[in-house]
């Protein structure tokens, strides 16, 4: 049996090596559509060498290193840490907990099964927690998460803050479209002046910025070579600046269609430091410390200074990517992990408890996205589901502006 499965591979390794000659002589993507096949056929290969029985029989009976047993694992574990930790949070507001397992010197334990209960702290009621550690606050009161792991357990407390209940069912106050190609102003100053009842001081400041924010998308879309000097203004998207993410003389990463050339010829220098890479099966974890040079975003005589927030530095991107709060009426935006903004178009509803949006990506990357924010414009969840049917739950927060971050990465 052994004899027949070496036999079925060594003509699969054949078949590959074909396939990759072939590829190189007649594909103009060649250097591209080479490297993923090759890592594919690599990690498939590992698999098989472990599991077929090959190690065994080119190693050794006695020196290959057998299945570790889950009772084995178990029995290293030492403690579990819960993460975030105590947190405080919303009516409606969703938290992805996640439970790691250490030994006794501090090292991380996989494969360790978990389960989560949660209770109110006042009265003991039980408190619904999915098996993956997701909580969503129903009422308002204190509540204990407790995660029980390899005979281990931890606890933290959740704070949940007395806030109009995120209801779906409720009636809109209204709706409004979006997108990044659109102009950040459809009415001039004259139609707002119209609707204001009197001079008021209020009313004539309105106007004012009104006529203000019109001219600068004016003179952003004019082909007049004169110009006001530009403003340097502090960093962050809002609704004057978000329509400028995706023009070509502010991108960064590497957006769809484009050449991947390290930045060579579009003002955009890039590197990316790898950290650590993974293979799995399904989804592989490579996390990589990726830096654009491009810090100054232009929107008509409008400069802004690292509107995406950086981390660890500005101009640096550490994680798996995240979602941009723009503006209550704005939406978010997407941007992947070496710093690529998707251009985005959706609706925003808005309700007395906040608002919901459903977005779609506009620059051929086929990405649908639906987030959710609070009174005061955080977003409080957001799901992504790409077109190879990758579905991200994000909802871990930053610094205000920074942004809210994958907790959750699910292949098809």
């Amino acid at each position: 049996m052994t004899t027949r499965r070496i036999r079925h591979s060594f003509a699969k390794l054949i078949n590959i090596t074909t396939v990759i000659c072939l590829l190189s002589s007649s594909t103009p993507a060649a250097p591209q559509t080479i490297v993923t096949v090759s890592k594919e056929s690599a990690i498939t290969l590992s698999f098989w060498y472990q599991a077929s029985g090959l190690a065994k029989l080119l190693q050794g009976r006695t020196s290959a290193r057998g299945q570790e047993k889950q009772a084995d694992r178990d029995a290293k574990v030492s403690r579990i840490q819960i993460f975030p930790g105590d947190v405080t949070v919303d009516v409606s507001e969703r938290v992805r907990f996640a439970a790691v397992a250490y030994d006794e010197e501090g090292n991380t334990i996989g494969g360790v099964k978990v389960k989560w209960r949660g209770q109110s702290a006042s009265s003991g009621a039980r408190v619904k927690i999915s098996p993956h550690g997701e909580f969503e606050a129903l009422v308002p009161g204190s509540l204990t998460i407790t995660a029980q792991a390899a005979g281990k357990t931890a606890q933290v407390t959740v704070t949940v803050r007395s806030t109009p209940k995120a209801d779906l069912k409720a009636t809109p106050r209204g709706s409004r479209s979006i997108s990044t190609r659109d102009l950040p102003l459809q009415e001039t100053a004259s139609d707002r002046s119209k609707k204001n009842s009197g001079n008021t001081p209020s009313a004539v400041k309105s106007n004012k910025r009104a006529a203000g924010n019109q001219e600068l998308t004016r003179r952003a879309h004019s082909k007049s070579t004169s110009a006001a000097a530009p403003v340097m203004l502090s960093a962050g998207w809002d609704d004057s600046n978000y329509w400028s993410a995706d023009d070509p003389p502010n991108r960064v990463g590497d957006p769809p269609g484009s050449n991947i050339d390290a930045g060579a010829g579009s003002g955009n220098f890039q590197f990316a430091a790898p950290v650590i890479s993974l293979a799995g099966r399904g989804i592989n974890v490579s996390l990589s410390l990726v830096y654009n040079s491009r810090l100054w975003n232009k929107a008509g005589s409008q400069i802004n200074y690292d509107n995406d927030r950086g981390w660890p530095a500005p101009g640096f991107n550490l994680g798996f990517g995240k979602l941009l709060g723009i503006g209550v009426y704005t939406g978010c935006m997407l941007v992947d992990a070496d710093g690529t903004r998707h251009g985005y178009a959706g609706s925003i509803t808005i309700y007395n408890w906040g608002t919901v949006g459903v977005m779609h990506t506009i620059d051929g990357s086929f990405i649908d996205y639906t987030y959710q924010t609070g009174t005061n414009g955080v977003i409080t969840w957001a799901q992504a589901r790409l077109a190879n049917g990758t579905v991200i739950s994000y909802g871990a927060y930053s610094q205000p502006g920074g942004g809210v971050f994958p907790t959750f990465i699910e292949d098809a």
